[in-house]
């Protein structure tokens, strides 16, 4: 469960902060790039500018951070503050804010209904597997936890030598039987290969002298009625042939 929540994280930090990044970045363009146009509304230039030639500060992580984290959880206003006049603004209603309007509807789409959809389909794909492998693993515990309390003693663990020298006593006669093996028997063994080798030769005499036999008179018998059958049907007809020649 825990390597499929840092899955998930992972997964969504990424379109968090490309969402991020790249709308922040759209947002702040005014602020640090001055467009130049002429009185007929044709480009001349643009100046970019930044606050004691610094484009870089801790401030910004957190701004990146703070406009994509609360579209996750459904929060799709657009005020954020602008830095140049320190109050809370709305994205213009020009290419920029157009653009930061659009990815703003698809990260909440992404973020809200596949990517949650995803982590939960994910979960229950990890709660079944535990279902099934529990049995297996709760069994094998049991049985563990009944051995365990099977070989332990009724004493506590002071007197409990006595529960073991009588285990030792009443298990010594097994442990003498297992350290002499009753030796084999060799007559008896080469009387039972032989009895074997006799049945199967019988066993071959049977089926050669009965179930073969009777399959090749059988086809034999079908090849004469076969042929018998010709015959006739030849006979008949050249009787016909010669009785309309006469």
């Amino acid at each position: 469960m825990r390597d499929t929540f840092l899955i998930f994280v992972c997964f969504i930090l990424v379109f968090l902060f490309a969402f991020s990044i790249a709308s922040w970045s759209l947002l702040n363009t005014n602020n640090h790039i001055t467009w130049l146009y002429t009185v007929n509304g044709s480009f001349i230039d643009a100046t970019v500018s930044s606050e004691d030639g610094k484009w870089w500060n801790w401030h910004l992580l957190r701004d990146l951070f703070n406009w994509g984290i609360w579209k996750v959880f459904g929060q799709v206003a657009e005020p954020y503050k602008n830095n140049a006049t320190d109050m809370d603004a709305v994205s213009e209603n020009d290419v920029y804010g157009t653009f930061v309007f659009l990815y703003a509807t698809v990260f909440v789409v992404l973020s809200n209904i596949l990517l949650l959809n995803v982590l939960i389909a994910m979960f229950n794909q990890t709660i079944g597997e535990v279902i099934n492998k529990s049995k297996t693993v709760w069994r094998y515990q049991r049985f563990w936890l009944v051995d365990e309390c099977s070989k332990k003693s009724i004493l506590p663990p002071p007197l409990s030598i006595a529960c073991h020298l009588v285990s030792f006593i009443t298990n010594l006669p097994c442990l003498l039987k297992r350290n002499n093996p009753v030796p084999d028997k060799p007559e008896k063994s080469k009387n039972n290969y032989y009895q074997m080798n006799l049945e199967k030769v019988y066993a071959e005499k049977y089926w050669k002298s009965n179930v073969f036999n009777r399959d090749v008179k059988t086809k034999t018998d079908l090849a004469l009625e076969r042929l018998e059958t010709k015959l006739n049907k030849d006979k008949v007809s050249l009787v016909e042939n010669v009785q309309q020649v006469k």
